[in-house]
């Protein structure tokens, strides 16, 4: 009789988890301006006394400690600067949801938040100088700058369930030269420049906030010349400028990002792109993911912007499982700067419809762009070339669809065969957790499936489970996953990190 065991240790890493221990000592310092009897000014032992200022408190404490701050109103006449590592800053609304998109109970300028206010006086409220700095649960505004900034090389600063609105003058929160660090769970609104930003950055995070009435001339987000940026999960929408404005703009003519993910984002109501793409290329082998997002109502200022445009010189980018509607071009391609390497560029397994123009290319070569939805059964009209479609050819440039009520697509772009209904469809990646990579954590999560631990996976984690797309999770499947997070030598049907 056959076994049907699994040598799980095979299949995925050991999960070692190692405490590091500081030698530093770790203490709580309290803050409330309201309290009878709180103090100014240094304290010989800031442990067992209540400061009434945040800049006092921030000044006396040590590596390690956190500051608790109670609601009131903190207001502040120079920056806050944080040039102590490994320190905690938590408001009375630490880790409570501050979006009004999830129905949030906090609300700007009530007597329950601690309220760190420029008074339109000071440029950055808080400045980081120091790494593994935590903000959680604050409300931070009125400054003329970047109300939070960073700008010089720090690690592992966190940003989290704050409410960060009303700058005059530039950006709500700038990381400059940082590494690791995230921006997670803040609403963000009411700034002169961009809603946040990381420049000259790796591997940040920005999950979970919710940004609008935006004035910049950049974007809701605004990433330059940084590698490995991912944006999850926002809610962007209101970005207003008289000219430009997009939600996301990703680098600009000089100042490009390398590879990164861009996933799950609602962006709409935005003047300029959903997303603008300027000058950006991919991580050595890995491109940059466009995935996921639903980007509608852009270029509300009348010009012929996209939901998703490339531009000066970009290559190695992955559009994929977009639903993009009801703007001027879904996907623009264009030479604006410098043509766009289309070869290196896939725009599969998107729903394109309800645009004015679908898909356009200027830039070099041919787009491949099949297996995309362009809102009808008859696919995307082209009344240009010489062979109706269907049947595929293998020449794309020859190919014509005049009688398509889609979408419509440009010349140079390879549309054909198309989806006969709205996506998504099954996707064999092997990214069950859907954040953009393979880990351990997805060999892992496939061969829970296997063995009916997750009892109901979603239709999503089933696709990708099933790496080879035999339509059957197995173990095989777990291995393959597992294979390419070591070393790259599986790759899944769908494969694309």
């Amino acid at each position: 009789m056959k076994s049907n065991k699994f040598r799980i240790s095979t299949v995925m890493a050991c999960f070692i988890f190692v405490t590091v221990i500081s030698n530093v000592s770790a203490g709580i310092i309290q803050v409330d301006v309201n309290a009878p009897g709180c103090v100014s000014g240094s304290q010989p032992d800031p442990y067992t006394v209540t400061y009434c200022s945040v800049v006092d408190a921030v000044a006396d404490a040590s590596s390690g400690d956190t500051i608790q701050i109670a609601p009131g109103l903190y207001t502040v006449t120079d920056r806050i600067t944080i040039a102590m590592p490994d320190l905690t800053l938590l408001g009375p609304q630490a880790n409570i949801d501050p979006r009004p998109c999830q129905s949030t109970t906090r609300t700007p300028g009530s007597a329950n938040e601690a309220i760190i206010d420029g008074q339109s006086m000071v440029d950055h409220i808080f400045f980081l100088a120091a790494s593994n700095i935590i903000l959680n649960g604050l409300e931070i505004k009125s400054g003329t700058g970047d109300l939070i900034k960073q700008d010089a090389f720090f690690t592992d600063n966190v940003v989290q369930y704050c409410i960060v609105h009303h700058s005059s003058g530039d950006d709500g929160i700038q990381f400059k030269y940082s590494a690791n660090s995230r921006i997670e769970n803040n609403h963000i609104f009411s700034t002169v420049g961009d809603g946040a930003s990381f420049a000259y950055s790796s591997n940040g995070i920005a999950v979970n906030n919710e940004i609008h009435d935006v004035y910049s001339e950049h974007g809701g987000f605004y990433i330059y010349s940084s590698t490995n940026i991912t944006l999850m999960d926002n809610l962007i929408y209101d970005v207003v400028h008289a000219t430009k404005g997009n939600g996301i703009r990703w680098g600009r003519g000089g100042y490009g990002n390398e590879g990164g993910i861009i996933m799950n984002n609602n962006i709409h109501t935005v003047t300029a792109a959903g997303i603008c793409v300027e000058d950006s290329s991919a991580f050595g082998q890995e491109p940059l993911q466009i995935a996921s997002n639903e980007i509608s109502n852009v270029s509300i200022g009348g010009s012929s912007w996209a939901g998703i445009r490339l531009e000066e010189n970009t290559s190695g980018v992955a559009i994929l499982l977009n639903d993009i509607h009801n703007n001027p071009v879904g996907i623009n391609v264009t030479n604006y700067g410098g043509a766009p390497d289309a070869t290196t560029i896939l725009v599969q397994n998107n729903n394109i419809y309800a645009n004015v123009h679908g898909v356009m290319n200027t830039g070099t070569g041919t787009l491949m762009a099949e297996n995309n939805w362009w809102g009808d059964v008859t696919g995307p009209y082209d009344a240009n070339g010489e062979i109706e479609v269907p049947e595929c050819t293998d020449d794309p440039l020859l190919e014509m669809n005049a009688d398509g009520m889609g979408n419509d697509a440009g010349d140079t772009i390879d549309y054909c065969p198309w989806l006969l209904e709205p996506g998504p469809p099954c996707i064999n990646d092997g990214d069950v957790d859907n954040n953009g990579q393979l880990t351990p954590q997805d060999a892992q999560m496939a061969f829970q499936i296997y063995l009916n631990i997750i009892a109901n996976p979603t239709e999503e984690e089933l696709c990708s489970a099933d790496c080879n797309g035999n339509d059957t999770v197995s173990p095989a499947d777990a291995l393959c996953i597992y294979r390419h997070y070591l070393d790259g030598s599986c790759d899944c049907v769908d494969q694309i990190f």
